[in-house]
């Protein structure tokens, strides 16, 4: 008997966990993070990725596994049924306070870039999908010239009025040769047409919005 429970034993320690555990948010502080660690390589999961985050209100359900996001509407369930988004293994999701939008900020590159944003925004019959940091994006890299070959982060922090205003950081690639190497300023856009309403610099970004970013941003 004694045999038995052992080989069971050890066939359950072999056995792949699901991973279905959101981390804290690296960018944003309210973020859901949706990878054990930094890396995607070294911080493969043994088993499949399986994780649910709610929206604010709870009506909707975001489903992520290995490689999509799909939706759930508790109150229409099949709102979006034809719906799939999607994801990288590094990935954050902010959900809008008032549960009508979400920020995806993912890599398409592991954890040192290249990092992008896109909002999903739900509609009566599925989502649109503006992309706001387009326009923070050009004004970023005219303010450090001599990087014209380095695509910087773009990441969502917070969200304001609801869902028509959006925090971003935009951090220049610190793994390059480029002199501004980790340089970021932060930018409110427009979240539908991505209109740049206000740019702060770096001081101002970890001063005043302390509260809302990231561990990516806190001092080690």
């Amino acid at each position: 008997m004694g045999i038995v429970v052992a080989c069971v034993s050890v066939a359950q320690a072999q056995s792949p966990a699901i991973f279905d555990r959101v981390q804290p948010g690296v960018w944003s502080s309210a973020g859901k993070y949706l990878w054990p660690r930094p890396t995607a390589v070294a911080d493969l999961p043994l088993g499949a990725r399986n994780i649910v985050v709610a929206s604010p209100d709870l009506a909707i359900t975001t489903r992520v596994t290995d490689i999509e996001l799909t939706l759930v509407d508790r109150n229409n369930p099949t709102r979006f049924a034809q719906t799939s988004i999607p994801v990288s293994s590094l990935a954050e999701v902010l959900w809008a306070r008032d549960s009508s939008a979400f920020a995806l900020t993912q890599s398409d590159g592991g954890w040192v870039g290249t990092w992008s944003v896109k909002v999903h925004r739900l509609r009566s019959t599925g989502l649109s999908e503006p992309e706001p940091g387009r326009r923070a994006l050009a004004d970023f890299k005219r303010l450090f010239p001599r990087c014209p070959d380095e695509y910087p982060n773009v990441a969502a922090v917070d969200w304001l009025d609801g869902s028509s205003r959006l925090r971003l950081v935009l951090e220049m690639p610190c793994h390059s040769s480029c002199t501004h190497m980790c340089r970021m300023a932060g930018y409110v856009v427009d979240a539908e047409g991505g209109a740049v309403i206000e740019r702060l610099p770096e001081a101002e970004v970890l001063r005043g919005w302390k509260a809302v970013i990231g561990a990516r941003f806190r001092p080690k």
